[in-house]
């Protein structure tokens, strides 16, 4: 399977969000993420949850190959990471040690990266088509899916004075905020901002 980086995945609004799985594939990963996602948030069956090994492989994967699994996963693998945080704090050590939040961190910095690349580019299309159709495309709901994930799971990860420190060294705020003022962006962020950021 080939690797793409973010420049070639950004040409695609379709490839980044949905990266290269099957369909059926990736609609099993998401029901299961999903799935997780909600137990965590609906009862207290996070306790625990990411000291099984493999759930924290999983994540890693999705998290590690971003073209095979495009922002669609990546922006659900955060939302799970930023829920088992909301209901267990205490899970920050085990999440730290493991390397999956400066992980997390990274792939925040390289979605909204890749977020930018596909607005610009979709931007420039728009301006030289002549199509009115305002069905949201595929690009739009990327960047409602990654402006509402990255708040949550930095939130999530400044709930501990070590996550504070990790977020501060990054780019995600400053990128964030760059993706939340631009201007080919402000409809997207105006709506993840309406739905509960």
């Amino acid at each position: 399977m080939p690797k793409l980086g973010p420049a070639a995945i950004s040409e695609n609004p379709r490839l980044a969000r949905l990266g290269l799985l099957p369909r059926h594939v990736r609609r099993t990963l998401d029901s299961t993420l999903a799935l997780l996602l909600a137990m965590v948030q609906t009862s207290d069956s996070s306790h625990g949850l990411l000291h099984d090994v493999s759930i924290v492989e999983a994540l890693r994967a999705v998290l590690t190959e971003y073209s095979l699994f495009g922002l669609q996963l990546t922006s659900r693998a955060m939302s799970l990471v930023a829920g088992v945080l909301h209901s267990e704090p205490t899970e920050f050590a085990n999440l730290a040690q493991s390397g999956l939040l400066r992980l997390i961190l990274d792939r925040c910095e390289l979605s909204l990266r890749v977020l930018a690349r596909t607005d610009h580019s979709r931007a420039a299309s728009a301006a030289s088509s002549s199509s009115t159709a305002r069905k949201p495309s595929e690009a739009v709901r990327m960047a409602e899916s990654i402006l509402h994930a990255v708040p949550t799971m930095l939130s999530a990860v400044c709930l501990h004075t070590d996550g504070v420190q990790l977020v501060l060294r990054s780019n995600v705020i400053k990128l964030f905020f760059a993706s939340l003022l631009s201007p080919e962006l402000q409809e997207q962020a105006a709506h993840a901002m309406a739905s509960g950021l």
